[in-house]
């Protein structure tokens, strides 16, 4: 019997102190090499179950690390993501692969903090944090090189697996404010 007590409270011991992380950990691109301090940050996150894990993989991939071939393998191959941008982007080849070069040539340095994440079965909705400084004249009438700082919202709904779906909105409306 103490044998039997030992082992179930090692096992438990065991399961609870080391915390299971989402890892994002391909560091090979420039923007992930940028980012890493924020991809870092988003990993620390507790992950409860396999859609959160993906989620936060996903996500640091496309918009923190820009990553498309780790992207390709966390999404199904007819994937619709929908951006504040009002682009509908489907699938990864000609849709979501556009997507950080696009975000880079609006926004200098841009990246997304993970600030919560709530999962409710296949679908994970998540607050976040856009940053980046305005160095196009996206909402002004030129570039100004300052920093923002604007509050979302991501939706992703996941199939067998896989990221299926995703939804951004953000109030880059605030920009202008910001960047003055």
């Amino acid at each position: 019997m103490k044998k039997i007590t030992l082992i179930t409270c090692l096992f438990f011991a065991m399961a609870f102190s080391s915390e299971i992380h989402a890892q994002y950990t391909t560091m090979n691109t420039e923007a992930a090499k940028r980012n890493e301090e924020v991809i870092k940050k988003n990993n620390s996150m507790g992950i409860a179950n396999a859609n959160r894990k993906l989620a936060t993989e996903f996500l640091n991939a496309l918009l923190n690390a820009r990553d498309i071939p780790y992207v390709a393998t966390k999404v199904t191959p007819d994937i619709v993501f929908r951006t504040s941008f009002g682009s509908v982007l489907t699938g990864v080849e000609g849709g979501l692969e556009k997507l950080p070069g696009a975000l880079d040539k609006i926004f200098e340095g841009f990246n997304v903090e993970f600030d919560d994440m709530v999962v409710e079965g296949n679908k994970v909705f998540l607050k976040v944090i856009f940053r980046g400084k305005h160095s196009s004249a996206y909402l002004m009438p030129t570039a100004t090189g300052k920093p923002f700082k604007v509050d979302g919202f991501i939706r992703l709904i996941m199939t067998d697996g896989k990221v299926s779906q995703g939804f951004v909105v953000a109030d880059f409306a605030q920009i202008p404010n910001q960047v003055k």
